[in-house]
């Protein structure tokens, strides 16, 4: 198995780097993660007094007006260190930028297992919905209620009030996704031991050389201010090893066989965990996606260059799932990572395709903050002028 970058993308771990853990050289950023940093201190320096020095000269130019400046360290002490790891950047950043990190382990960054059996549930589900249409109009059914609760909430005038209505509104919509996934994914059961993806393994992947990440900064297109977040991203074109696998005895035969469920319990479902059932429903979920990201782009978008580039971009997606689609093998189109968007994480799409109108209303309640026009952004590469995340699977 092994995972294709069709674009860039990001899997964050969380972190960043400040201003003191890095050197911008030209078009190279050398990487000194703070506890790397203080460790090398150490092992560099073994006579006591000098390491006492280092860390009191440390502490001054960390207090100072040359506040959180390596290089000014590096200068006034002498110090030499190399760096962690060294990557290029396609933008130039601004002076104490920070960097949103990618997700790395104790040998270097990787794609996590989770993160790919995360996209695939998302898959299945949207696959279960969209081939079963006694399932799919009780969701909708039950998303109709909220609407009501909605045109409610804009009849109360009391603040409180209206916050804890909203509150009311956000659970039930949790609440509603969660029972529709126990139902697919756990036959009504709550309990994690009777997932079917359990049946699902897929390993972290193997090591990944820094080689194959760089700095570009994520834009936000459409915004009223010029809002971009420095990040390590990982390069388009890659093919990355992994491990995954259906059991066979989950998946076909039942979870019965494991203790795990018994024949009352049997769920629907269990034969559809098939890898051809995820390529099929990932197929129709994202050319589905692109079609909304290719209107969003002719309508919104205004500068011609970026516009084109964007489209292009699509263009050539929906031609390799296209490909995919009338191909015997094995290969499944996913979107990975952080600022892939809203529609590409939740069953909201489905909705948005059924009843526009329902997704509008539902939308302007589920996201944190939501402007007069609805869905009006999209983050992109700021140096590479691209959506990010989109990769393909391929089982062998």
């Amino acid at each position: 198995m092994k995972l294709i970058t069709f674009s860039p993308l990001h899997i964050g771990d969380g972190g960043e780097l400040i201003p003191f853990e890095y050197i911008k050289e030209g078009d190279k950023i050398k990487v000194y993660p703070f506890e790397y940093f203080i460790n090398k201190l150490y092992e560099t320096y073994k006579d006591p007094q000098a390491l006492q020095l280092k860390l009191l000269q440390l502490k001054e130019i960390t207090t100072t007006g040359l506040r959180e400046n390596l290089n000014n360290y590096f200068k006034k002490t002498g110090v030499v260190i190399p760096p962690k790891y060294e990557i290029f950047t396609k933008v130039d950043l601004f002076v104490n930028s920070r960097i949103k990190t990618f997700i790395k382990n104790l040998e270097g960054p990787y794609i996590p297992g989770s993160e790919i059996k995360g996209a695939l549930r998302t898959v299945f589900l949207y696959g279960i919905l969209k081939k079963d249409p006694n399932i799919k109009v009780r969701l909708l059914d039950e998303i109709e209620k909220l609407k009501k609760e909605i045109n409610e909430l804009r009849k109360i005038l009391d603040l409180k009030q209206k916050k804890d209505k909203k509150k009311n509104i956000l659970e039930n919509l949790q609440n509603t996704i969660e029972n529709l996934e126990n139902k697919i994914f756990r036959a009504n059961q709550k309990d994690g031991q009777y997932d079917l993806f359990k049946s699902l393994i897929i390993s972290d992947s193997e090591r990944i050389s820094y080689n194959d990440l760089y700095v570009d900064a994520v834009r936000v297109l459409n915004s009223s201010r010029d809002l971009r977040t420095y990040t390590e991203v990982l390069k388009a074109g890659l093919e990355i090893q992994l491990n995954g696998f259906i059991d066979d005895k989950i998946a076909l035969e039942g979870l019965k066989k494991l203790s795990l469920l018994n024949e009352n319990l049997k769920n629907q479902n269990i034969e559809k965990v098939t890898w051809l059932f995820l390529k099929d429903s990932a197929i129709d979920l994202y050319l589905s996606l692109i079609e909304k990201e290719k209107d969003f782009v002719e309508n919104k978008v205004k500068d011609l260059e970026l516009k084109n580039s964007l489209l292009t971009q699509l263009k050539k997606l929906e031609t390799a799932i296209n490909k995919v689609k009338e191909s015997s093998k094995i290969l499944i189109p996913l979107r990975l990572g952080q600022h892939q968007g809203y529609l590409s994480i939740t069953i909201m799409q489905l909705i948005k395709d059924e009843k526009p109108e329902l997704f509008n209303e539902v939308f302007k309640i589920s996201v944190q903050q939501v402007r007069s026009e609805l869905n009006k952004t999209r983050k992109i590469l700021e140096g590479e002028k691209k959506f990010l995340g989109w990769c393909f699977l391929y089982v062998d």
